[in-house]
């Protein structure tokens, strides 16, 4: 199963399951040189944005299927996800953590949560806690090191804490 890890404090949350679907954002930055004379531009290589990836996990409380289906403590963990530590003890250190997605035969990619949407669909008539909920959650790659063409030709999606 997709899994989101804390690389921070080391907590996860492993999906319910699976997403339906995984959107992946790249994207490639040129500056534009125009040349006298030319008919056209140049296109000069500048840089790739990071990687953004979206998907939408589903949660139920009421399903036989295991897993991690309470909204107050998925929606706790992955709020938690997007805010600085208390004990943070420098600006570096104060920003919200790096994010491993982490799903077995698919990705392995060092990222940031950069947007959660709730969307609560059903609730208990006992107790009016929820019961069946989906999380969209949008993420960029974040890299620490620098991505050449060879090391994607090779590792694909695979790129662990880069």
């Amino acid at each position: 199963r997709m899994s989101l890890g804390n690389l921070r404090d080391f907590e996860g949350l492993t999906a319910q399951f699976n997403p339906e679907q995984l959107k992946r954002s790249v994207k490639v930055t040129y500056t534009r040189l125009g040349v006298m004379g030319h008919s056209h531009e140049q296109l000069q290589y500048q840089f790739r944005p990071n990687e953004q990836l979206a998907f939408t996990l589903h949660f139920d409380r009421h399903s036989t299927d295991t897993g991690e289906a309470h909204e107050r403590d998925v929606s706790a963990l992955l709020d938690a996800m997007t805010l600085s530590s208390r004990a943070a003890q420098d600006i570096a250190g104060g920003g919200p953590p790096d994010v491993l997605l982490l799903w077995p035969g698919v990705l392995e990619v060092k990222s940031r949560i950069t947007s959660l949407d709730y969307d609560y669909k059903r609730f208990s008539a006992e107790d009016g806690e929820v019961t069946l909920f989906s999380v969209d959650i949008k993420l960029e790659e974040a890299r620490t090191t620098r991505l050449y063409a060879e090391d994607v030709r090779q590792n694909g999606l695979r790129r662990g804490g880069g």
